[in-house]
C-alpha cells in the first residue's frame, strides 16, 4: 500500500516536471536571489560594524600612546633634574604598555574578521554575476562603505595600515592653525614642555606636558622652571588667550591655600611677560586624591586656550611703557626715593613743617628741567603727579616723580 503511494507521488512529480519544467527552475533562481541578498546584507552590516570598531580602537591606541609619551616625558624630566621619580608614574607607564598591547591584539583580530567578511562578499558577488549575468545590476549593489573597504584592502600602496590610520586621524584632528602653533612652540624650545591639542571645533588647547613641581610646603617657584615660564609667557602674550593655572597641594591640613599660592605665583610670573591679568584664571585644586605620591601633588599645571585661526597680536605696549617710565629716574642725580601713593595735599615733613603742592612744585619743576636740558630743550610735566619726601639730616628735599612718558622734541 505504501509502495503504491510512493509510486503515484513519483508519477505526479514527473508529470509536473515535464509539463511545467520551467517553473521549478525559475523558482530556484528567485530563491537564490533572496538568499544572496539576505547573506549580503548580514555580511555588509557586520563588516561595517567591525570597521567602526577598528576605527575607534585606532583612536584609542593613538590616545594611549600619547599618554604614554606624556608619562615618559615626566619621568625623563625628573630624572634629568636628579629628582625622585614617583612610583605612580612607573606603575602608570606599565599599565599603559599593557593596555596598548591589548589594543593591538584586538586590532589584529578585527582586521582578520573584516578580511574574511570581504572575501566572502567577493565570492558571493561573483556567484551572483554568473547566475544572473543579464539582470543582477538591477537588484545587486554593494554598499559604498563596503566598496571603500575593498578598495583600501586591494590598494598595494597601503603596506602599514597602522601608520596610515594614525596619520589620517591626526591630520583630520589638527588644523593648519594647530600645526602652525606646534611649529612656533618647537622654535621657542618648548616642545618638551607644551603639548598642542584640538579642543572642540574651534579651540586649540596648549597644555603643560611637564608639571611645575614645588618643594614640600613651599609656594616659591624653583629656579629650574623660570626659563620655561618666561618663554611660555612671552609666547602666550602674542595671542588672544585664556589661561588657566591649576595649583595642587600635598597636605589636607593646608586646605586650598597652598595650592592657590603656588598657582598665583606662577600666574604673576607669566603676567610679567605680557599676558593680560584679565586673561588668567587661578584655580586651587586642593589635595589631589587621585595621586598617591606627594611629589606629584605639589605641582602647578597650565592650560591655555586659543581660538582656531586667531591672529598674532602686535607687540605689547607694556614693554614700551616700562622702558619710557625709567627715563625720569635716569635724569635724577639723587637716589630714587620711596613713593608714597597715599600722599595728601598737605604732606607733614620730618620736622613738623608742612608744604603744600603749590609750594613744592616750582622747586621740583626747575630741578627736573635742569637735568632734562642735557638732552632735551624742555620737558613738560603733565597734571597727574605723585609726591615723595625724604629727610637727610636737618635738610629736607622734595622730589616730583613723573609717571608719564616725556614728550620727544
Amino acid at each position: 500500500m505504501i509502495k503504491k503511494q510512493f509510486e503515484w507521488l513519483f508519477i505526479i512529480f514527473f508529470l509536473f516536471f515535464v509539463i511545467y519544467g520551467g517553473i521549478p527552475i525559475e523558482y530556484s533562481k528567485e530563491n537564490l536571489k533572496g538568499l544572496a541578498l539576505d547573506k549580503k546584507n548580514k555580511l555588509e552590516d557586520s563588516t561595517i560594524y567591525y570597521q567602526k570598531r577598528l576605527y575607534n580602537l585606532e583612536k584609542e591606541i593613538i590616545y594611549t600612546i600619547d599618554k604614554k609619551e606624556y608619562i615618559y616625558l615626566q619621568i625623563n624630566h625628573l630624572t634629568k633634574h636628579n629628582m625622585q621619580v614617583p612610583e605612580i608614574l612607573e606603575v602608570t607607564q606599565k599599565e599603559l604598555n599593557k593596555k596598548i598591547d591589548g589594543h593591538l591584539s584586538e586590532k589584529d583580530q578585527l582586521k582578520g574578521v573584516i578580511s574574511d567578511h570581504i572575501e566572502r562578499l567577493k565570492e558571493l558577488h561573483e556567484q551572483v554575476k554568473k547566475t544572473f549575468p543579464d539582470s543582477y545590476t538591477e537588484w545587486w549593489q554593494l554598499k559604498p562603505e563596503i566598496k571603500k573597504i575593498i578598495d583600501s584592502i586591494d590598494t598595494p600602496k597601503i603596506k602599514d595600515e597602522n601608520v596610515k590610520i594614525k596619520h589620517e586621524y591626526k591630520s583630520v584632528k589638527r588644523s593648519s592653525s594647530s600645526e602652525e602653533l606646534r611649529g612656533k612652540i618647537r622654535k621657542k624650545g618648548l616642545s618638551e614642555w607644551v603639548s598642542v591639542r584640538k579642543e572642540g571645533d574651534k579651540t586649540i588647547a596648549l597644555k603643560s606636558s611637564l608639571p611645575i613641581i614645588f618643594a614640600s610646603g613651599s609656594a616659591n617657584i624653583p629656579n629650574s622652571y623660570k626659563d620655561f615660564i618666561k618663554k611660555f609667557g612671552g609666547f602666550l602674550s602674542t595671542y588672544p588667550v585664556k589661561l588657566k593655572v591649576y595649583g595642587f597641594m600635598e597636605k589636607p591640613k593646608d586646605k586650598w591655600d597652598l595650592g592657590f599660592k603656588r598657582a598665583s605665583n606662577v600666574a604673576n610670573e607669566i603676567v610679567r611677560y605680557g599676558v593680560p591679568t584679565s586673561s588668567v584664571s587661578v584655580i586651587s585644586m586642593g589635595d589631589n586624591a587621585a595621586s598617591k605620591n606627594n611629589t606629584m601633588k605639589r605641582r602647578v599645571e597650565l592650560v591655555a586656550f586659543i581660538k582656531e585661526g586667531a591672529k598674532e597680536l602686535p607687540p605689547k605696549k607694556v614693554y614700551k611703557e616700562k622702558k619710557h617710565s625709567n627715563v625720569a629716574s635716569k635724569h635724577q642725580s639723587t637716589p630714587k626715593p620711596k613713593i608714597d601713593h597715599e600722599a595728601e595735599p598737605h604732606t607733614p615733613l620730618s620736622h613738623g613743617e608742612v608744604k603744600t603742592k603749590d609750594e613744592v612744585a616750582p622747586k621740583e619743576e626747575h630741578k627736573v628741567d635742569s637735568h632734562a636740558n642735557e638732552k632735551h630743550e624742555e620737558v613738560k610735566p603733565k597734571a597727574s603727579k605723585q609726591e615723595t619726601h625724604s629727610a637727610a639730616g636737618n635738610k629736607v628735599e622734595t622730589h616730583k616723580i613723573e609717571t608719564h612718558t616725556p614728550e620727544k622734541h
